[in-house]
């Protein structure tokens, strides 16, 4: 029974250790990620037509808010315009891919799937990052979500 609690305590051990760093990106950090990946844009494996590049910039640590609310800004720049989004999902997860998007009139929902190649997750809620450029967008956009939850629309960052 012994060796029991200790492997249990291992595991626990190895799986708190996965991503749960701390920190957590600041609004001057929001746009240095908007702009310092522009020439690290990845084409979607996968995508519905709407999506035209996406990125998954992973994780920045723990997440700090109170709440799961996502947040997206809308951000432009001579090549084009894109969606930088800020989540909460499970700690451990080292891909984002399968990326989509879908416009109902006023509405955006922009999804991606998280997955890591080592299958363990850690117990804590981490703030994750993901870029979306799309072929099209819309004029008036009034409500955005994020992989089904409902996001914060934070505006626009500096156009460049």
């Amino acid at each position: 029974m012994k060796s029991f609690h200790v492997v249990i305590a291992s595991l626990l051990l190895a799986v708190s250790a996965i991503g749960c760093t701390s920190g957590s990106a600041g609004e001057a950090d929001v746009q240095a990620i908007a702009t310092a990946t522009d020439a690290r844009k990845a084409k979607p494996e996968i995508s519905n037509g709407l999506v035209k590049s996406f990125e998954f910039l992973g994780c920045s640590g723990d997440w700090m808010d109170e709440g799961n609310t996502p947040d997206v800004w809308r951000t432009g720049s001579e090549n084009g315009t894109y969606f930088l989004v800020r989540h909460a999902d499970t700690c451990g997860y080292t891909i984002g891919s399968k990326p989509a998007a879908k416009i109902h009139g006023d509405s955006l929902e922009l999804s991606y799937e998280l997955s890591n190649t080592s299958g363990m997750l850690a117990a804590c809620p981490c703030e994750f990052w993901a870029k979306f450029e799309l072929a099209e967008v819309p004029t008036k956009l009034e409500t955005v979500s994020v992989n089904g939850v409902e996001a914060r629309l934070k505006g626009s960052l500096a156009e460049r």
